[in-house]
């Protein structure tokens, strides 16, 4: 299972996660095994919306979930309609997000729930 999870600068499982998915500085994608454990399998550095449409990148990159604190109403159905899973946030840290997803505690990202910056 692949997951994506937009975080602050410098990314990882170290950082903190974007506050809003516009506010992203890196996008991080994390291979997740069937046995728990995780590989941080690639990284970009997000450019502000001017070089390339995230989104789609994102889901050519074959995600299966992505994982946000906040997020606008356009952009989690534009994931929704891919397939893809929108998880809201339940913590700050990337790699206690890890741990969260892993063990199934994240919830789907109600539309309600879902705004512009």
């Amino acid at each position: 299972m692949r997951i994506c999870i937009p975080s602050r600068k410098p990314g990882g499982p170290d950082s903190v996660i974007s506050n809003h998915f516009d506010e992203m500085e890196m996008i991080d994608y994390y291979d997740i095994s069937p046995y728990g454990t995780f590989d941080h399998s690639a990284q970009t550095a997000y450019c502000g919306g001017g070089c390339f449409d995230v989104v789609e990148a994102m889901i050519r990159r074959g995600i299966d979930s992505v994982v946000v604190n906040g997020i606008s109403p356009s952009t989690l159905q534009r994931f929704r309609a891919a397939g893809v899973r929108v998880l809201k946030a339940d913590q700050p840290h990337v790699g206690t997000l890890i741990a969260s997803f892993i063990s199934g505690q994240l919830k789907e990202f109600d539309r309600d729930q879902a705004t512009r910056i």
